[in-house]
């Protein structure tokens, strides 16, 4: 990925699964008989503010912290349904075929009254953090 200089990016690092910024400091091409490689070297938002080769860190590369959240957010539920697919096989080895049972009969029920759809085509999901997103329910399938 091509970076410019001055541009701050994300890291996702991981070892810490933490998010940090950096600032893209430097750019270095070189150019052989074999290619040109580019590098980069970034400022650590830490009090010496340090700079450091960013190949050395342990880490994956964002420009945006969105894309930061919706990558954390995927890794998180893919995790999160395999740990609940692993308790359904196991209830089912030790009790057998097991009833599910669910808290809403449908989607209407899951939306307070103020988040229930001024249009009946679209639906407003509370996402959380205070934001709410609109779907189109005739995509719904």
């Amino acid at each position: 990925m091509e970076y410019s200089v001055g541009e701050v990016i994300y890291l996702l690092l991981n070892r810490d699964k933490k998010v940090i910024p950096v600032r893209v400091v430097e750019q270095i091409v070189r150019k052989t008989i074999d290619g040109e490689d580019t590098s980069y070297v970034v400022e650590l938002p830490n009090e010496d503010k340090r700079r450091v080769s960013l190949e050395k860190i342990d880490g994956t590369t964002y420009r945006t912290p969105v894309e930061v959240r919706d990558i954390m957010i995927s890794n998180a539920t893919t995790v999160i349904d395999q740990i609940i697919l692993n308790a359904t096989k196991v209830s089912k080895d030790v009790f057998g075929e097991v009833v599910e049972h669910n808290e809403y009969s449908s989607v209407d029920d899951m939306l307070s009254d103020s988040d229930k759809p001024e249009d009946e085509g679209s639906l407003v999901i509370d996402l959380g953090n205070g934001l709410k997103g609109r779907i189109d329910s005739s995509e719904i399938q």
